[in-house]
């Protein structure tokens, strides 16, 4: 989703060639057997890009792909995690230590959302991880 610093320069990939890799990717995960859980990108911190980056994201085209994300997964009976809303409510700036990396405290809060979601589908169960509750 990098494109250059101007608006005005195409992304690095089309949105063409996006949905061919993932279907891809989904085509060969799907071979494995495996259940297939995928989540959306998170927002940028737009600002936080310096003068002297030449390739940035920004968060429209964090959006179309999020869209383009979930209706693959949805026309392929998917599930799909979305959390982009959620997050555009958060203080970004004390949950990445970059414009576009979450910190310590961003990615505890990215798996305890992956695993609530996990629970809640009912993908990730005691039985499933073999623990002895007794």
């Amino acid at each position: 989703l990098r494109r250059r610093k101007s608006c005005n320069y195409e992304l690095d990939f089309s949105e063409g060639v996006r949905e061919m890799y993932w279907h891809r990717l989904l085509d060969t995960l799907e071979r494995t057997g495996a259940q297939i859980v995928v989540t959306d990108l998170l927002p940028v911190i737009e600002k936080r890009y310096t003068a002297q980056a030449t390739l940035i994201r920004r968060n429209v085209d964090v959006e179309r792909y999020n869209c383009q994300i979930c209706e693959i997964c949805e026309n392929r009976d998917i599930k799909f995690l979305a959390r982009y809303p959620q997050w555009q409510r958060r203080s970004l700036e004390n949950l990445y230590f970059d414009a576009t990396h979450p910190n310590t405290i961003g990615h505890k809060i990215i798996a305890e959302e992956v695993y609530d979601f996990l629970r809640q589908e009912q993908i990730l169960t005691p039985e499933k991880l073999n623990y002895d509750c007794e």
